[in-house]
């Protein structure tokens, strides 16, 4: 089995754009006879880079609130279809996609943001690991 490993920079705050970049970076990887891709931890949309420098743990601070509300806007919903070009390339069955997401799952209310790993195989999400225990400042 060939995998690939892909590190890549996202479009941060943009899942379109950084969907798109991310389908490229697959499509390469296939056309080199890859059968696994595995994609960074929150690669879609992208890693919460503000929580360090902006003190991230201050909850009632106002620039803090306004990147979670962007990042909140950009996080991935599955029930949506923000993952169904991923699911297309797996239709096939010849490829099998873990895909690192910030996803803001409707089915639990919509209100909080999980650090996911999807995987995506035979046209369709196979599997959701959401982080139960976050890390300090996330």
């Amino acid at each position: 089995m060939k995998i690939a490993l892909i590190q890549t920079a996202p479009v941060l705050f943009g899942r379109a754009a950084t969907t798109e970049k991310l389908l490229g970076e697959a499509r390469e990887a296939i056309d080199n006879g890859a059968q696994l891709l595995v994609f960074p931890e929150a690669i879609l949309p992208g890693y919460p880079f503000w929580l360090d420098p902006g003190g991230g743990a201050r909850f009632n601070h106002e620039a803090n609130k306004t990147w979670f509300a962007r990042y909140a806007r950009a996080a991935v919903n599955i029930e949506r279809g923000d993952l169904a070009p991923f699911a297309e390339l797996t239709r096939a069955g010849e490829v099998a996609i873990y895909l690192g997401t910030i996803e803001r799952a409707t089915d639990r209310g919509g209100h909080s943001l999980y650090c996911s790993l999807v995987y995506l195989a035979d046209g369709e999400v196979q599997n959701i690991h959401r982080k139960l225990m976050p890390t300090y400042e996330e």
